[in-house]
């Protein structure tokens, strides 16, 4: 090599020359390379710092949209899907798809009640200015007035479709009466609701124990239960339910019998030409004249210690009623006519209520005599 060769090369430093390097240094990789090499990573990359990763929060008036939209809850579903729009935008937060779910619950909701309410006015029954039906419709119980008949009420059937016509028309129902319950306490609770309902139309329903149908008579209450109650809702409603082989063709007003005298009407002394004890009712006749059967005295059965231990509309049973009956009316007899004997051979017997009777408050105890043969033409009481 000469002189000028060797000047022309530039100076190495380090074993290396600085910009050169040999034709197969491509070949040759550093310790660094091959480590980079051997793990997957590229040199270049490594070197860079990654982008940082942030978590991206639920608004919670989107969670309160979708749960007040599932639930019904139309107003607050809608505040609550407008609050979460505009803090969502606002704060980069997550939710606005269930802010919509909340929305589109509520639409459905809004639907639901729609139909709801135009099948109810399709439904109704036809009225006359006066208020009468006029031409039947389907309708539930809670809808129908005082007079209105119906048919198709089940036993024990709540808030059911019901078919409401003329009462000229065959039916099985009728609204006879409705009431308010007073205010009493703020938290009556439901078996204090029941027994004020309850005795509200056994009140108002007293009438119909002079009805030639009243041994096929069941009574239905509906009243408000303690949602309704704590929402200011004191309204009862009172029906009867027509059970006899044939249907009713007139209003229940139309089958009262007034010649009848009901348990509550009977005096002492009164006079009747029949009275079967499954009766309630009897019609009576002048004591001056011929006659099978005459009360010689009555009373209730507190007086006589039976007292029920729950409800006062709980029926003490059969046994038990007719056991405080029979030893009441026979004291009474025995006071009765150590006074005044009778002239002929009397047969006592009583009336005792029934858990039907026992329903109505009545709990009566009517004592009765008829002659052991024969019919009496006086009364037996010496009067």
């Amino acid at each position: 090599m000469s002189a000028d060769d060797a000047a022309a090369r530039p100076p190495v430093s380090g074993g290396a020359a600085s910009g050169w390097a040999p034709p197969d240094a491509a070949l040759t990789e550093t310790s660094a390379e091959r480590a980079a090499h051997g793990t997957g990573e590229n040199p270049a990359s490594s070197a860079a710092t990654p982008e940082p990763v942030f978590w991206q929060r639920t608004n919670g008036w989107a969670k309160g949209a979708l749960a007040a939209g599932l639930f019904g809850l139309v107003p607050f579903a809608v505040g609550f899907a407008i609050a979460a729009f505009v803090q969502t935008g606002r704060r980069d937060e997550k939710g606005r798809g269930m802010a919509v779910g909340g929305l589109a619950a509520s639409v459905a909701w809004i639907l639901v009640g729609t139909v709801v309410i135009a099948a109810g006015a399709l439904l109704s029954p036809e009225r006359d200015e006066a208020g009468h039906i006029t031409k039947s419709g389907k309708t539930v119980l809670s809808q129908l007035k005082v007079g209105d008949c119906f048919t198709g009420f089940g036993k024990d059937e709540t808030q059911v479709l019901v078919t409401a016509l003329p009462c000229t028309r065959p039916h099985d129902g009728e609204i006879v009466a409705e009431a308010m319950l007073s205010e009493g306490s703020i938290s009556p609770g439901e078996e204090s609701l029941e027994a004020e309902a309850t005795k509200i139309c056994t009140d108002r329903l007293e009438f119909l124990l002079k009805s030639r149908y009243y041994k096929d008579l069941q009574i239905y209450v509906e009243k408000p239960d303690m949602a309704a109650w704590e929402n200011g809702d004191r309204h009862i409603t009172c029906a009867m339910r027509y059970t006899g082989a044939e249907a009713l063709t007139a209003p229940l007003a139309t089958t009262i019998d007034q010649d009848l005298k009901a348990l509550r009407d009977v005096d002492v002394g009164d006079c009747f030409a029949e009275w079967e004890v499954i009766d309630p009712v009897a019609q009576s006749v002048p004591c001056t004249g011929p006659h099978k059967v005459q009360v010689y005295a009555m009373f209730y059965l507190s007086e006589e210690g039976l007292v029920t231990s729950g409800s006062p509309w709980e029926y003490p049973g059969r046994k038990v009623v007719r056991k405080y009956a029979a030893a009441g009316c026979d004291k009474r007899a025995d006071k009765v006519f150590a006074k005044n004997p009778p002239p002929v051979d009397l047969e006592n017997y009583f009336w005792a209520p029934s858990s039907r009777d026992w329903y109505f408050s009545q709990q009566k105890v009517v004592c009765l005599v008829q002659p052991a043969h024969g019919t009496l033409k006086k009364s037996v009481l010496g009067k």
